[in-house]
């Protein structure tokens, strides 16, 4: 999910998955200049355990990690920003976006917050996605 202002050069809302959190480096990378020091970024990464929430700064961005096992962003970042889905049913998709943006925006966490590189030391393995799903 990614949410931005017509007319602003920065993006002040993202949200994803990531199978590793090693990867955030290279989300962070890739979005160089579009993310601020006053956006809200949130990476659920598999392979961080699953009761931990940190903060990581890379370059100007803070990211908020969170452990992502059988959900969806989508839910989780519900239940994060303590959003009611039932009021979010009847908004479209762009509203429900936005509601979701709106929801970030007022978030203050008090997660942990470590380096990059503390991270990288704390994840797990990479688990493979369909594992013991059914055919």
């Amino acid at each position: 999910m990614l949410a931005a202002r017509a007319g602003e050069s920065t993006v002040p809302f993202l949200a994803g998955s990531l199978l590793s959190f090693e990867w955030l480096k290279a989300v962070a990378d890739m979005l160089g200049e579009l993310l601020t020091g006053d956006g809200k970024y949130f990476a659920f990464c598999g392979n961080i355990d699953l009761g931990a929430r940190y903060q990581v700064p890379l370059g100007a961005a803070i990211f908020f990690v969170l452990p992502l096992d059988e959900s969806t962003v989508y839910n989780e970042m519900l239940d994060l920003l303590r959003l009611d889905k039932n009021a979010l049913k009847k908004l479209d998709t762009a509203g429900k976006l936005d509601a979701i943006a709106d929801g970030a925006a007022r978030f203050r966490p008090t997660f942990e917050s470590i380096s990059y590189e503390k991270g990288l030391g704390l994840m797990g393995p990479v688990r493979d996605p369909g594992e013991n799903r059914p055919v």
